[in-house]
């Protein structure tokens, strides 16, 4: 016999009436769809027990049979009709048709905007849509993040390879903004740029603002990056834009240290660094040109350790009280590997450098050339050895020297051959 807990306290014969066995089902005023469920899988299971005490019983439990069935039926009418007012109820809230979703093809640039009545700042983005519609600018909150995500991957890929042509495209849509985006790090495309040495990406993004002395986590600027990667065009590029060579890292070392930093890693020695050995001598070369280009010291005045324990020497340039100076400070602190050796050679044997006037004269002593020297700061004429003198003021003096042996050699030519024709005598 088949067990149905729920009917057990129904006897058969007393034949319930269908509001007795169904008020609870059909006496519900706020439906569910969960509820009018259960509510049919319970009376199929009350049907398909009736129905096997009917083949026992006989033909008088068929009454009862049909009226759950009929009761089954009501119940079905009752789950649709809850199920469609849920539908009706819920589906308002969530489906806005002005917020409708669109598929976005792609984001072709970015741009900052102010809030005109709080002030505060906020991202868009112009999205081209898959649909056709126009192009339009869409606050960052309304894009989905891996639309964003994808924008961001496309322009970091396009900045560590290289991409120009890429990196063109979405820069007319970003500009400034776009330049000087950081990544984790703090760092901006142009520290990618210049680190693999593309002096046409580079020089791309300092035409649209990059800020071409930003500093990362790490204090690196991307002239340090192109000088610790040595090469050279980046050094260049950044240098022409006006790069500052003296700005320090977290570790207190400009461009030009770090790149001394890597010499011990690059040994003459070891055949197969000697071309990476080249590249780092270019880039220093290019570094103390900027540093030093067209600047000659008149006079080393003092000299003191850095900190790093490294001499410096305080300079006087040339120029610097003539008025065409446009510094503020005539006198700076040089250290010793950005003076030519020559300049520190005289001042370690004891000689100053002086501003020379004139050349006076010249004598040999032992052999070898000195020149009687005039000063501008009105110190009394010194004899100096050759190598201690200008060419130039070497030149001028041999130049002068000729001219009046010239015009003696021609004065004693023109009187011989007055007192030949005076005397009648040749003269040879």
């Amino acid at each position: 016999m088949i067990s149905c807990p729920s009917l057990s306290r129904v006897p058969l014969q007393a034949q319930p009436s269908k509001h007795s066995l169904l008020s609870r089902s059909f006496r519900q005023t706020d439906y569910s769809p969960g509820l009018a469920a259960r509510s049919i899988t319970q009376h199929f299971k009350i049907r398909k027990y009736i129905r096997a005490q009917a083949q026992e019983d006989g033909s008088s439990q068929r009454s009862v049979v049909n009226w759950i069935s009929e009761g089954i039926k009501f119940e079905k009418q009752i789950f649709n009709s809850a199920k469609q007012a849920l539908k009706d109820s819920v589906i308002p809230q969530v489906y806005d048709p002005e917020k409708e979703e669109f598929e976005v093809e792609q984001l072709l640039g970015v741009r900052a905007m102010v809030e005109e009545d709080e002030g505060r700042p906020f991202v868009e983005y112009l999205v081209k849509w898959k649909d056709g519609s126009p192009s339009s600018w869409e606050r960052a909150t309304n894009i989905s993040e891996d639309v964003l995500r994808d924008f961001e991957n496309r322009w970091w890929t396009a900045a560590r390879e290289g991409d120009l042509g890429t990196m063109k495209e979405m820069l007319q849509g970003g500009k400034k903004l776009l330049a000087n985006t950081l990544d984790a790090n703090r760092r901006c495309a142009l520290h990618f740029t210049a680190a693999i040495g593309n002096a046409d990406c580079t020089r791309l993004l300092l035409e649209y603002g990059a800020d071409v002395n930003a500093a990362d986590k790490e204090g690196y600027t991307p002239l340090h990056m192109a000088a610790g990667y040595l090469h050279t065009s980046t050094v260049i590029a950044l240098l022409e834009a006006g790069a500052d060579s003296e700005q320090k890292d977290n570790q207190g070392r400009d461009p030009l240290q770090l790149i001394d930093s890597l010499r011990p890693n690059l040994p003459p020695s070891v055949p197969q660094l000697l071309p990476k050995r080249a590249a780092l001598e270019a880039v220093a070369r290019v570094m103390v040109d900027s540093l030093f280009e067209d600047v000659e010291p008149e006079k080393i005045l003092e000299e003191r350790r850095g900190e790093s324990g490294e001499r410096e020497f305080l300079v006087r340039w040339k120029g610097a009280d003539d008025g065409n100076n446009d510094d503020d400070e005539t006198d700076s602190w040089v250290s010793e590997r950005d003076l030519a050796e020559d300049v520190l050679a005289d001042w370690d044997n004891g000689l100053e450098w002086a501003d020379a006037a004139a050349i006076l004269g010249k004598r040999r002593v032992d052999g070898n050339v000195q020149y009687l020297v005039k000063w501008k700061d009105g110190e009394e004429d010194t004899w100096e050895p050759e190598q201690n003198v200008e060419e130039t003021l070497i030149r001028a003096y041999e130049d002068e020297q000729d001219k009046a042996k010239a015009q003696r050699r021609a004065a004693r030519k023109a009187a011989a051959e007055m007192n030949g024709t005076e005397n009648n005598v040749p003269v040879a």
